[in-house]
């Protein structure tokens, strides 16, 4: 098998330092991380092998010999996951508990006897998983020596069933629609722990990334409407039904093509830049969730996937010594060894990525000198703010120790702005930065020319504001520049990819349902023309034009904005690429004016219900409350307190609660919280919980929200939300991307929600929650349940 080539060579990854894998004395196996986004909190797992049926797992809980654990887990508020208290995998099971309160002694205690009950409801190999705010020495000891009472466990070889190069299952029944579901392949023991199954996971993202790219191109091509909808282990093509037939052999034949062909050096190139910052992203990293450490502990001990860190990711990439040439003859195994079997015979196709444009040739850009003419300390970031001489304003701050940096260009004047803009349009407004063609080269080719270069650009029109914005590797300043030159000057409306985008729009519109955020956003507004939930229908003809006309007027004054530079880009590497190429942006146009925009909010209570295949309590509330710091983090705190609350409540319901919030500054300034119930997994909850019916749930949803204006909360309790929130932030301003999404809020909307937040949020009292949750609760709510 064409992993096995790398068996060889790749040695053992190194372990991420806040994880520590061992075994006590009796054969238990532990994983251990010490990782604190929440401090005094921790997720605990337990990990049995064995073949077990769900009516004895379940009937378990009631007959642990130390602790009633039903009574355990409602007590404390222990939230359910989404497969409930029990997930089960093949051979396996795993016994979860999120978000335990250590420093509760005797929550803490508690957690520790019914890890020990469980952990004797098998004589097979187990692993108990601890993830959070813990001291890994201490635990090793506490369970050592609970681990004591344990007779010594059977030994039992654990082999997965996935392939070990992995397998693909394809749906394709319905017509106008199929589905891929990939599993990647498992590592044997020698394996485990080994970069193989990295390597395995980096081959499938190629493969993913090129059969999509295939898609796409041959379906614009011959003018078939789609859209693809992804994640890491399953693609959705959805495609119009009159053109079933040759869009299925379409996609047959780029799978027969791949299988048996092999795909192109540029292909592959192309594939391995979509992929790399993906697979970097899901190593381990501190201040992660606690729950992404427990899940990459399961698939550590069953399918033997490493435990590194996302700067051991990175460094094994950078530093393999390997031809293209021999890489793209291993991908090619691995792809004919993946698909060979289900497509054996070899069908050409012609819709392959031939190559990219000549991206010095379509980003020349001549250098237009420009002077620095005022320097400051930005008070946000603590980096520089400047003013050069032809009225442009920059915030740069340079952070050594992030990769590359991200970058915008916030505007003032967004869809609010725009007088030839229809009704519900505003929706579909930033794509149409896509359907131009720059410097000649349509908008789609236009991206993957920069992705190639590490430059990844993307546009936000919202109501108020148009945000030019993105990410790139450090050495690619120059050609973030260039790039913005030709976004704002070298454009112009492409009609033929317009007409094709709003026939692919119409049919996502007839295909997918709004989201439930947006239908709610949506009840609570009516009215209101700027709604996220809009049909493609309401995309009028010539929006393309119009937009151009609108994005030439925003661009014609670049002083009535700001541009953000964050990140590993020295000072005087910027100092000098701004002076060369700011001067080529326009700063005599005319300043926007944000015009009023009236609708009318709704007020009480009101209840939709409706007939959908994903049941579901929906609940949305709001709050015309001032944005400041101050009730920003109050805000942050209430929404903490309303997840725990209803983790408590919702234990005999059957359902596992998803809570979020959102603040708005235009047209006015809201708060909004959005709350969602979802069933779990009967097989997965104890023997006396039966998930309810969503018109049962409702009742018991209502009376929790009712309540929590009167919440009483613990000196201790409330301190934990004020650690959770204030860690939030330190995480997102460590991060080039987080700041950016800070910088943003302040130079673009007005509202600076960070300088001092330390300060602000030790100074926020429980009356003060108590009061932001009163306001928002009385204001209005809406119901939303799908039965």
């Amino acid at each position: 098998m064409p992993l096995q080539v790398w068996g060889q060579s790749i040695p053992k990854l190194k372990r991420a330092e806040e994880v520590q894998i061992g075994a006590f004395p009796n054969g238990i196996e532990y994983y251990f991380v010490a990782n604190s986004p929440v401090a005094g909190r921790a997720d605990f797992a337990l990990l049995q092998i064995g073949d077990f049926t769900t009516e004895d797992t379940r009937r378990s809980f009631a007959c642990l010999e130390h602790i009633n654990a039903e009574e355990f887990l409602s007590r404390n508020g222990v939230p359910y996951t989404e497969d409930g208290v029990v997930s089960y995998y093949d051979g396996a099971r795993v016994f979860r508990f999120p978000d335990i309160n250590l420093k509760d002694r005797m929550t803490a205690d508690s957690t520790f006897l019914m890890m020990l009950d469980l952990m004797q409801l098998s004589d097979g190999p187990q692993t108990i998983i601890a993830c959070g705010d813990i001291d890994k020495g201490e635990f090793v000891e506490r369970f050592g020596t609970l681990s004591l009472v344990i007779p010594h466990i059977q030994e039992r070889e654990y082999e997965s069933s996935i392939p070990r190069d992995g397998s693909v299952f394809r749906k394709d029944t319905e017509k106008g629609r199929v589905v891929f579901s990939f599993q990647q392949g498992s590592a044997s023991r020698e394996q485990a722990g080994t970069a193989i199954p990295l390597v395995s996971e980096y081959l499938y993202l190629q493969l993913r990334n090129i059969l999509c790219d295939r898609v796409n191109i041959s379906f614009r091509q011959e003018g078939i409407p789609f859209f693809i909808e992804r994640d890491k282990n399953e693609i959705e093509i959805v495609f119009s039904k009159d053109c079933d037939d040759r869009a299925k052999s379409l996609i047959n034949m780029a799978l027969s093509d791949l299988a048996n062909g092999g795909a192109s050096i540029e292909e592959l190139t192309y594939a391995k830049n979509l992929a790399l910052p993906e697979i970097i992203a899901n190593g381990l990293k501190l201040g992660k969730p606690n729950s992404f450490y427990v899940e990459k502990s399961i698939s550590s001990i069953l399918t033997g996937s490493n435990m590194a860190s996302e700067e051991t990711i990175k460094n094994f990439f950078s530093h393999r010594r390997i031809s293209d040439k021999r890489e793209l003859e291993l991908f090619n195994n691995y792809v004919s060894a993946f698909l060979g079997k289900e497509y054996p015979e070899f069908v050409e196709f012609e819709y392959k990525r031939q190559t990219f444009p000549d991206v010095n040739a379509a980003l020349k850009v001549a250098t237009k000198s420009v002077k620095l003419a005022n320097s400051t300390t930005d008070p946000l970031t603590g980096g520089k703010y400047w003013i050069f001489s032809n009225g442009v304003r920059v915030v740069y701050k340079y952070l050594p120790n992030v990769e590359g940096f991200n970058f915008s260009v916030a505007l003032r004047g967004g869809a609010s702005s725009m007088v030839n803009l229809y009704p519900a349009e505003s929706r579909f407004l930033s794509d149409m930065f896509e359907l131009n063609r720059y410097a000649g080269i349509e908008g789609y080719e236009f991206k993957q020319m920069l992705r190639m270069k590490g430059v990844d650009i993307h546009e936000d029109v919202s109501l108020e504001n148009m945000v030019i914005g993105g990410s790139a590797d450090s050495d690619e300043l120059e050609t973030v520049l260039k790039t913005l030159v030709k976004v704002a000057y070298d454009r112009y409306p492409d009609e033929k990819a317009f007409e094709f985008y709003r026939k692919c729009q119409r049919l996502r519109s007839d295909e997918e349902l709004p989201s439930i955020y947006a239908v709610m956003d949506s009840l609570m507004c009516p009215g209101y023309e700027y709604r996220n939930n809009s049909s493609a229908y309401n995309i009028k003809d010539g929006l393309v034009d119009r937009a151009d006309q609108f994005f030439n007027m925003r661009f014609s004054n670049m002083s009535d904005g700001v541009f953000i530079f964050i990140g590993n880009v020295t000072e005087e590497d910027m100092l000098s690429s701004l002076t060369h190429y700011l001067g080529n942006f326009n700063t005599s146009g005319p300043y926007a004016l944000r015009e009023k925009v009236h609708y009318d909010f709704y007020s009480g209570r009101t209840t939709y219900i409706v007939n959908g295949n994903d049941p579901s309590v929906n609940m949305s509330a709001m709050g015309l409350i001032p944005v400041t710091i101050e009730n920003y983090l109050t805000f942050l705190l209430a929404k903490e307190a309303i997840s725990r609350q209803f983790a408590k409540s919702l234990y005999p319901v059957g359902m596992y609660a998803q809570v979020s919030g959102r603040l708005d500054i235009f047209p006015v300034e809201r708060f909004s919280f959005y709350i969602t119930l979802r069933p779990c997994s009967q097989d997965g909850l104890p023997e006396d919980v039966s998930v309810q019916d969503p018109m049962d749930a409702i009742k018991e949803v209502r009376e929790v929200f009712s309540k929590m204006q009167y919440i009483i909360i613990s000196d201790e309790e409330f301190a934990s939300y004020k650690d959770i929130v204030s860690k939030s932030i330190a995480y997102a301003l460590s991060s080039s991307s987080g700041m950016m999404e800070y910088a943003l809020s302040r130079y673009s909307n007005g509202r600076d929600l960070t300088s001092n937040y330390q300060k602000v949020l030790d100074g926020i009292v429980i009356d003060d929650l108590r009061w932001i949750l009163e306001e928002i609760i009385s204001s209005g709510i809406v119901e939303y349940i799908v039965k």
